[in-house]
């Protein structure tokens, strides 16, 4: 039997800044779901975008192309918990100027190594944002109403099993840029863990990372950290799997509510 997994998420399910893009967690996760099921297991990875919008039509083309068994899905805080220095500069000063601010915000943001350069690094970031501020891509509720319509349509899927995974920790170096980060994401996570576990869907809880799991600019994973999020998620996914192919031969779909 071959089991179809679909994967929802930004940058790091892509393996953003790895050399290959077969080094994200999906494919490990694929492997590792092959080799305990011994079954062959296609894996699709799209990309999910919190901003707003109703991606339910979005969402309907791509899950009529895919026809997933098993959805794996990502809600996360990022976009309305940590800021830019670049989004307040687009206000101030308009969009040529933000994007400069943009290239200079992704040097200085790397954890820098000790010396002059680490100390000029991290003097421009708390001057800029002493000075100029700094604005989240995305307010809360445009995040959240993306994540609500997702939610909506995945619940209504009755040949569909969902995976929702757990907003992971972030970085030292994101904890430090945005003070009030965890507190937003523990109230995030256990909000959306209600809201997962309330529609039957599956609750996988994130990985416990370091700053060694994480690249330079301390949000993207390493190929060992991603793979470290795949072995976390196996059990879930096994479980969600097996209950797909159970409910499958019993011809009775999952009841969830919408």
């Amino acid at each position: 039997m071959v089991v179809a997994v679909l994967v929802l998420g930004r940058s790091v399910v892509f393996g953003h800044a790895l050399e290959s893009g077969d080094q994200a967690w999906p494919y490990h996760l694929r492997d590792e779901l092959e080799r305990v099921l011994g079954e062959e297991v296609t894996l699709e990875v799209r990309r999910l975008n919190p901003d707003g919008r109703d991606p339910t039509e979005y969402l309907r083309r791509m899950f009529e192309e895919v026809r997933p068994d098993v959805v794996n899905i990502l809600p996360s805080p990022y976009d309305f918990a940590t800021a830019r220095v670049e989004n307040r500069i687009n206000e101030l000063f308009g969009v040529r100027i933000g994007r400069m601010a943009r290239w200079v915000e992704k040097r200085t943001t790397r954890p820098s190594t000790a010396g002059r350069a680490g100390r000029i690094n991290r003097l421009s970031r708390r001057i800029a944002h002493r000075f100029i501020g700094a604005r989240p891509d995305l307010t809360r509720e445009q995040v959240e109403r993306t994540f609500e319509a997702v939610y909506r349509f995945l619940a209504q899927q009755e040949d569909v099993t969902v995976v929702v995974r757990e907003s992971p920790r972030p970085s030292s170096l994101v904890r430090q840029q945005n003070p009030k980060y965890v507190r937003i994401l523990d109230e995030f996570n256990a909000e959306w863990k209600r809201k997962s576990l309330e529609r039957h869907f599956f609750w996988s809880p994130a990985a416990e990372q370091s700053d060694d799991d994480y690249l330079r600019d301390g949000v993207h994973t390493t190929v060992s950290g991603q793979r470290t999020r795949a072995l976390v998620l196996l059990p879930t996914m096994l479980e969600a799997i097996r209950e797909h192919q159970r409910t499958r031969e019993q011809g009775s779909p999952a009841i969830r509510t919408s």
